[in-house]
């Protein structure tokens, strides 16, 4: 019998040394990757793809992952949580470097043009110390010059590390929320291994309201559930709870509205719970206090910018009346003639960790509500946030539904009812490493590695997901900002290649020149001959260049807007020698041309 203990003493303690050993390798394989990245920053010219140029750098990332991953599983397939704290910092710290690339760089921004556009309302409060009129979401700028002022750096750098910033308090307070909804330490264990998958593609490296709002849900749900609790710390939270559901319209309105509809699904599903298992509580009485004070808040916010009325009527109109078009399906017409099988991969590669979890999250609330017909106890929270999950879901497709305001990307790449996912997934990858131990300890793992490597392959455009790198460079803002001081309104504009209003065919709306197929020179010689009125062109010809040659993009219906696959470079080499195009700016690879239109005055 002893030597039996002595050889589980010291198959545990060689367990723990292949534990430690595990983590050593993966932080070493973390500072490669920050050497390698290092080392080829910043850029120097435009980049196809951030993946492409760090292949080595990519490969480490995703390794170290993948430890921490696999050593946060062992952990909760025998609860032992010494190694806890170290393997979720590898996941952060993993995490922290992918999408802070934009910063390492040495880009100006990602993107353009809504990140530009919340980079100037944060400058606004800067220069003015107030905010905009119009700004209907004034807590990311106002966080933004605090930030700006408080740690005197650069304000594009603040723009940078915000999405950074609210995405690694995602992913802490997913794991704080699955301790809140189950006594279970396993469950936040996992859970905390799930909610390393970036879920939300390119808006965790980009500064939109919208996902800082969502991304602070966990928060919100992780004090409802502790501000429920029968303990003394409850009144601290519940005033917590009061300050946040203050200020969440103010971050955004579309997913603060979601938040009014979770709130009141939180508390009906708590109170049936409790009725169902016959237990006296303080739940048994449905508590509409947060819903009010959430509801209340939103309406002022509502009202306050005056849209109350034409909000009301969309809303009507999508519910009782036909309308007279869906909107935004113009974003969509690019794509109408992709074959089935093309339509299947673009979205798997897209949007495959997103399905993952949403597939095992449906699954895990069906267990949950068996084990709540069964009368299972200390699953009433669990059984709340697989309700707040559903809830999450319906109001998102119903605010898609009645408002132009949310793009398709913005409605598939930011969810609202993804963000419980990792929670319940967890739940459901627990339920399977109970069941199959060893090999579904192995099966979770894969899973888990799996779906972060999906979503890391979807943060940054890239011809994998069929678009160019959304790279923005500071000579880019240069030319852009020239632009502004130089270039008279009453000129027309165009956009070709840059992220700045980087479509060409007007599909936002914005009064912008059509620039014809090939610059018109298939029925023209001179670009002036297809134009109007005299253009303005901010053309981003090394971005051009890099994606006309390349053979996913040229045939990319997605990539057109932005890379013109239209274009070649017959058609970038006849447009120097054009006659009617002049020079107007040039810094690197970006210019702004003027074109002189037949008939207009010179």
């Amino acid at each position: 019998m002893e030597k039996e203990e002595r050889d589980i003493l010291t198959s545990e303690k060689t367990i723990q040394r292949i534990l430690k050993a595990l983590i050593a390798i993966s932080f070493i394989l973390i500072s490669f990757a920050s050497f390698i990245i290092a080392w080829n920053s910043p850029a120097t010219s435009y980049e196809l793809s951030v993946y492409s140029s760090l292949p080595l750098a990519w490969i480490f990332m995703i390794l170290a992952i993948a430890i921490g991953i696999i050593t946060l599983v062992y952990q909760a397939l025998n609860r032992n949580y010494r190694y806890f704290q170290l393997s979720f910092f590898i996941l952060i710290l993993s995490n922290f470097i992918i999408i802070f690339l934009p910063y390492f760089k040495g880009y100006f921004l990602y993107g353009g043009s809504d990140p530009l556009a919340h980079l100037q309302m944060t400058s606004f409060v800067i220069s003015n110390g107030k905010i905009q009129e119009d700004n209907f979401y004034p807590i990311l700028h106002i966080l933004g010059a605090i930030l700006t002022e408080v740690l005197s750096i650069r304000i594009e750098t603040v723009m940078k590390l915000l999405p950074v910033a609210f995405t690694i308090l995602f992913m802490i307070f997913t794991y704080f929320l699955a301790t809140a909804v189950s006594p279970k330490k396993e469950y936040g264990v996992l859970a905390s291994a799930a909610g390393a998958t970036l879920l939300f593609t390119y808006f965790h490296v980009t500064a939109y309201p919208f996902c800082i709002s969502l991304f602070l849900f966990p928060f919100v749900f992780y004090l409802y559930f502790k501000s429920r609790e029968s303990k003394p710390t409850r009144t601290s939270y519940t005033v917590l709870l009061i300050i946040s559901l203050l200020l969440m319209p103010y971050t955004h309105a579309l997913p603060s509205a979601a938040l009014i509809f979770c709130l009141l699904t939180a508390e009906v599903t708590g109170a049936v719970y409790t009725k169902r298992a016959k237990r006296k509580s303080m739940l048994n009485a449905v508590n509409l206090n947060p819903a009010l004070i959430s509801g209340i808040t939103w309406f002022m916010w509502w009202s306050s910018f005056s849209i109350f009325k034409t909000g009301v009527k969309k809303v009507n109109n999508w519910l009782f009346s036909e309308a007279e078009k869906v909107p935004r399906t113009s974003e969509l017409e690019p794509v109408f003639n992709m074959k089935i099988e093309e339509w299947i991969n673009l979205i798997i590669k897209t949007y495959g960790d997103q399905i993952i979890y949403l597939i095992l999250s449906l699954i895990a609330l069906g267990l949950i509500f068996k084990a709540f017909l069964r009368k299972k106890e200390g699953i009433g929270n669990l059984f709340s946030l697989s309700f707040i999950f559903l809830a999450s879901i319906f109001s998102h497709i119903l605010l898609f539904a009645s408002t132009s305001y949310m793009t398709f990307g913005r409605f598939f790449g930011a969810n609202i009812g993804v963000w419980a996912t990792p929670i319940l997934t967890a739940f459901f990858l627990f339920e399977v490493l109970k069941r199959y131990k060893k090999i579904g300890m192995a099966l979770v793992a894969s899973i888990l590695i799996g779906s972060f490597i999906l979503s890391a392959f979807s943060v940054y455009p890239s011809p994998w997901t069929l678009r160019p790198n959304w790279q923005f460079m500071y000579q880019d803002a240069s030319g852009f900002y020239w632009s502004g001081g130089h270039v008279t309104e009453q000129l027309e504009k165009a956009y070709i290649g840059t992220l700045i209003g980087h479509i060409h065919y007007g599909t936002w709306g914005w009064d912008v020149e059509k620039i014809p197929p090939h610059f018109g020179y298939d029925n023209h010689t001179m670009l002036r001959e297809s134009l109007s009125r005299d253009t303005i062109i901010h053309f981003g010809e090394e971005r051009e260049r890099s994606a006309i040659k390349d053979s996913r993009l040229k045939k990319s219906p997605i990539g057109g807007p932005a890379a013109l696959p239209d274009f070649n470079e017959e058609d970038l080499e006849r447009l120097k020698s054009d006659e009617s195009v002049n020079t107007l700016y040039t810094t690197g690879g970006y210019k702004i041309l003027l074109v002189r239109a037949v008939g207009e005055n010179r």
